[in-house]
């Protein structure tokens, strides 16, 4: 079966939602809006795991992924894994996105993120830029997602480029209103790649 990919890719951040009743309100925001467009990708990294996992666990579905390794992904009942840079396993059943950071394809995996395009929230780091962003999607065999700095006026620019799609982390996980966030990066990836 072919997977669709999504044109919107949601990073839920443990870390940077700042605690467990955040982190659980984003979920929320984001259990409105999953689909087949728009997954969601649970991310608990550098915490304590054991706080968050109720609420991951509530959310687990076709369109959310668990950042981190296949069997774990399994395990707790998510469609998807969301593989870090080097992190892939066998991921047999699951729909798969891969972090790069470079021009390249990640075996098995059913698209790539490449990050950051622009100056993200979340981490420090030089961006790829457009031209980055440009030459990972022509060297990769899979669709590509742009992360990093996206907002919804960048949409169209990745999708310039000829992204797939983009991603979010601290843009909608730091934003004062997550929902309205959502919303407004759901109507630009609607504008940017209609049908």
């Amino acid at each position: 079966m072919a997977v669709l990919t999504p044109r919107l890719l949601l990073f839920a951040d443990a870390r940077a939602a700042g605690g467990v009743a955040r982190w659980e309100e984003l979920l929320a925001v984001a259990a409105e809006v999953v689909g087949p467009e728009v997954r969601l990708v649970v991310r608990v990294v550098g915490v304590d795991p054991a706080p968050f996992w109720p609420a991951a666990a509530a959310v687990a579905g076709s369109w959310v992924a668990w950042r981190g390794r296949s069997a774990d992904a399994r395990r707790g009942g998510f469609g998807g894994v969301h593989w870090p840079d080097g992190g892939a396993d066998d991921a047999a059943g699951l729909w798969v996105t891969a972090a790069v950071h470079g021009p390249r394809g990640v075996p098995g995996a059913d698209a790539v993120v490449v990050a950051p395009v622009w100056a993200p929230r979340s981490k420090v780091g030089a961006p790829v830029g457009l031209a980055g962003l440009a030459a990972t999607v022509a060297a990769s065999p899979v669709p590509v997602l742009a992360l990093g700095g996206v907002t919804p006026a960048r949409v169209a620019e990745a999708a310039a480029v000829g992204a797939a799609g983009v991603a979010s982390l601290g843009g909608w996980c730091a934003a004062d209103d997550p929902a309205r966030e959502v919303a407004a990066l759901v109507a630009a990836t609607r504008a940017a790649w209609p049908g």
